[in-house]
């Protein structure tokens, strides 16, 4: 019999893990809205890449809350993030629930940002099972044009690399649908070797290393057919435990 753990825990894991969507981690495009399309704009022409993701989520201090080891990938302004859970550090979140993530199959998270689909999804493929959340409005209007305005804030390293810091609006329908600080590589097409965002208090910082300009494989950014969609990640918490209790019951016959 598998444990029926905590609901504040698990919903608290599905917060972190489903690509920053509800709030306690500052979103990566309009808030509350997760990983969207305004959030590719800020890689410029390096649209096709692999690269690995250090992120950290800071508190209004800029003490480290959170850090977050992801892989990344991308090929013509689709993105894919992956998370281990077993990777994801933090002071406020219970190992133990981790674990028994891990035992019911959610131990591995994909976020996938696909523009043509005009959505971006959060998958569990140990549960085949994903959350769909569609993009800003301004976004899902035919042809919309992204207005980017980007300022510069000086120069600094980044461990091995020149950098130049710039802030980073981005914008559609005159609706500005992310704001960031960017640190960009004239060397590397101009990648953003980090990328730092504020929302609610606290503060995502991601690093990206190991930047390769390789095509990944289409499979990547890919839901499979037969996998269960779900409209939030409450709506996916309810449907977990659910089959949880749904199990518990039958071992207890």
């Amino acid at each position: 019999m598998k444990p029926l753990f905590n609901v504040f825990a698990l919903g608290l894991l599905v917060q972190f893990a489903a690509g920053f969507a509800l709030g306690q981690v500052p979103s990566l495009g309009a808030p509350g809205s997760g990983v969207s399309v305004a959030f590719i704009k800020l890689f410029g022409g390096a649209t096709t890449f692999t690269a690995k993701v250090d992120a950290k989520v800071l508190s209004s201090d800029r003490d480290p809350w959170l850090t977050l080891p992801m892989q990344a990938a991308a090929s013509d302004e689709k993105l894919q993030l992956e998370l281990l859970l077993e990777n994801l550090k933090g002071k406020d979140v219970p190992e133990m629930a981790i674990a028994n993530l891990k035992q019911v199959g959610m131990g591995r998270v994909i976020t996938l940002v696909l523009p043509a689909k005009k959505a971006s999804y959060i998958v569990y493929p140990g549960i085949s099972s994903y959350v769909r959340t569609p993009f800003e409005k301004e976004a899902l209007e035919e042809n919309a044009q992204f207005e980017i305005e980007k300022t510069e804030l000086g120069k600094e390293r980044i461990g091995v690399n020149d950098c130049t810091k710039n802030r980073v609006r981005v914008s559609a329908k005159g609706v500005v649908l992310l704001e960031a600080t960017t640190w960009n590589v004239a060397s590397l097409r101009g990648f953003p070797v980090r990328i730092e965002t504020a929302e609610g208090g606290r503060t995502l910082v991601m690093d990206f290393s190991e930047v390769q300009f390789v095509k990944p494989a289409s499979s990547k950014f890919e839901v499979p057919a037969d996998y269960t969609e779900y409209a939030n990640a409450q709506a996916l918490m309810l449907g977990i435990m659910k089959r949880m209790a749904g199990e518990a019951s039958l071992n207890s016959k």
